[in-house]
């Protein structure tokens, strides 16, 4: 019986949840918050942290420079329709200006929603691939001894990553 393939999918899954939660606006600037944003140029598709270079001007600033102003424009649509409430401003032909507003309460609270949504998602992943472990144990019929053995060891591996996504959890919340 291989768990390892069972670590790795669970493993795949608390991957996905940091990604998620880095996407999401917390109030301050950082380059993560843009990095991800698709971009589409003509028939290509890519993200913004791959035309652009993303800098922290202050607490509440970022700036991205491109190397073109057709770049420029792309980047700036990008931005405005990514969802994120942010409206970038050029400052001159190959730099875009982007603050990012202080969080209202409002928003607040629907971050707060979403996170425990994401990592619910997530817990919710763990938890199946615990239960395909389980199967796939039960179908070697294995002694009882050894198959208790593995059944412990499935639960605390998903222990484990259980515990890591409420750390994530907690982590995120505390920087609201």
């Amino acid at each position: 019986f291989n768990i390892s393939k069972f670590q790795e999918k669970m493993s795949k899954s608390l991957e996905k949840l940091k990604q998620d939660m880095q996407g999401l606006r917390i109030g301050r600037a950082h380059p993560s918050l843009l990095e991800s944003i698709k971009v589409e140029m003509g028939n290509q598709k890519s993200v913004l942290g791959q035309i652009s270079n993303i800098n922290v001007k202050d607490a509440q600033t970022l700036m991205v420079v491109v190397s073109d102003e057709q770049l420029l424009k792309i980047a700036e649509k990008a931005i405005r329709n990514a969802n994120l409430s942010l409206n970038p401003q050029k400052v001159d032909s190959t730099v875009l200006k982007v603050p990012v507003p202080k969080m209202s309460a409002d928003y607040k609270d629907s971050l707060l929603k979403n996170l425990a949504q994401l990592a619910e998602k997530c817990r919710s992943s763990v938890r199946s691939v615990r239960t395909d472990a389980r199967k796939s144990l039960k179908a070697l019929k294995m002694p009882d001894k050894d198959n208790d053995k593995m059944e412990k060891e499935i639960q605390q591996m998903t222990d484990k990553y259980n515990k890591e996504i409420e750390q994530l959890l907690d982590s995120k919340k505390k920087d609201l």
